[in-house]
């Protein structure tokens, strides 16, 4: 069964930049997957229900994290966004069931709704003041900490309707911003 996907960077003299939609969709025997850096877009359902998928290795070059890309990776222990991604997609991350740690980077602009939803194991966020939009707003079940930063937010409004359902213990939001809540 395969267990470990290396992806090349190149495929008969061509450039690999994306993986493709449902390109490894319920690939329940996927453990691991490295991808070069020449990707520049995992795109929607691409890795969804990987039930066993523990290990992805995000390119460096990587910017858009497509809709559902590995949403129902139920063991997905770990994942580092890199530098270069400016959005994730709804439910990108939703019901990845072991994560306990997201740091987001500066460059991302946009996470769209439920991006993280019932990620029951996360516990820690870092939001970057450079995150400009938000899907949505949202029923909050955990417990929100701010850190202002000295340095001035281009953020002025964040909801969090992309992290419903979670019980984060800790959000560290740098800069100056303001929370917005939706009524039930």
């Amino acid at each position: 069964p395969l267990s470990i996907i290396t992806i090349p960077s190149t495929v008969e003299n061509k450039t690999v930049t994306r993986i493709g939609s449902y390109s490894f969709y319920d690939c329940d025997t996927l453990k691991t997957i490295n991808l070069p850096d020449s990707i520049e877009a995992i795109s929607t359902y691409a890795f969804e229900k990987c039930d066993n998928l523990e290990t992805v290795n995000l390119p460096a070059n990587l910017k858009t994290i497509g809709y559902c890309a590995f949403q129902g990776c139920y063991n997905l222990k770990n994942i580092t966004i890199p530098d270069s991604v400016t959005s994730i997609g709804a439910w990108a991350f939703s019901d990845c069931n072991v994560l306990t740690t997201i740091d987001i980077p500066s460059s991302v602009k946009s996470i769209d709704i439920f991006a993280f939803m019932n990620c029951s194991e996360l516990n820690s966020l870092i939001i970057p003041p450079s995150l400009i939009k938000r899907g949505g707003s949202s029923h909050i079940e955990f417990l929100i900490k701010l850190y202002k930063s000295s340095s001035p937010s281009i953020c002025s409004s964040i909801s969090f309707k992309s992290f419903a359902s979670n019980s984060f213990n800790t959000v560290f939001i740098c800069g100056s911003i303001s929370i917005e809540f939706a009524k039930a």
